[in-house]
């Protein structure tokens, strides 16, 4: 394969991979209107799944490091959150920098309707798709975002991959 045809591929899998995105993201999206009755938005969602995770302090900062947007903008979504009733935040008394955030009971509800309601679409959509598939298509997910995310890393790994035995 030459460079014109390998860059050709690439440009293709990339396109997949957009494709596939914007209609995993809008499964989510339907999935999350459904169960919260279209009053939650996805970055909203993410970050519910974050304060899920038992026993973490979060840094405002940390939170806008997740959600990929400013301080000032995780902080509203925290509010946003807290004003509705879905978490409960507290300054952590040990870090005047750190918060604790948890969900409350309503939280908890929603986050635990939403996955039923994910988990039912992607049941019925996916029920007769192989799971060999699945397997292989999880697989070459998670290593070209490696790729993308640490390409000398992922260079070095192969480099060694014989070695370790991957």
């Amino acid at each position: 394969m030459n460079e014109t045809e390998r860059l050709d591929l690439m440009h293709r899998a990339m396109g997949a991979s957009n494709v596939f995105c914007a209609t995993v993201t809008g499964l989510l999206e339907e999935s999350l209107d459904e169960a919260s009755g279209s009053e939650l938005a996805l970055s909203q969602l993410r970050l519910l799944l974050l304060i899920s995770r038992p026993e973490h302090r979060f840094k405002v900062r940390d939170v806008a490091e997740f959600l990929g947007v400013t301080s000032a903008a995780a902080s509203r979504s925290i509010d946003r959150l807290v004003q509705r009733g879905l978490v409960h935040r507290s300054l952590a008394p040990d870090n005047r920098r750190a918060v604790d955030l948890v969900l409350t009971d309503e939280g908890r509800e929603l986050l635990a309707r939403f996955t039923e309601v994910r988990d039912t679409r992607l049941t019925r959509v996916l029920k007769d798709y192989p799971s060999e598939k699945l397997e292989q298509v999880a697989a070459l997910l998670d290593e070209l975002s490696v790729i993308l995310l640490d390409p000398v890393s992922y260079t070095h790994l192969r480099a060694h991959e014989t070695v370790l035995d991957l």
